[in-house]
């Protein structure tokens, strides 16, 4: 794995089903420069 020098970077994962209304759940991982893996983030998208 290359090291970055841009320090921390999201890493989105693909997108789980649309649910009903076009919302869709994405879960963010936050990643720091030297690999270690945070949290996942849940976010939710509204799209008209």
């Amino acid at each position: 794995m290359a090291a970055t020098s841009t320090g921390a970077h999201l890493v989105k994962t693909k997108l789980e089903e649309r649910p009903p209304r076009g919302r869709y759940r994405v879960r963010v991982y936050a990643t720091d420069a030297a690999g270690n893996q945070a949290k996942p983030i849940y976010r939710t998208l509204s799209l008209r």
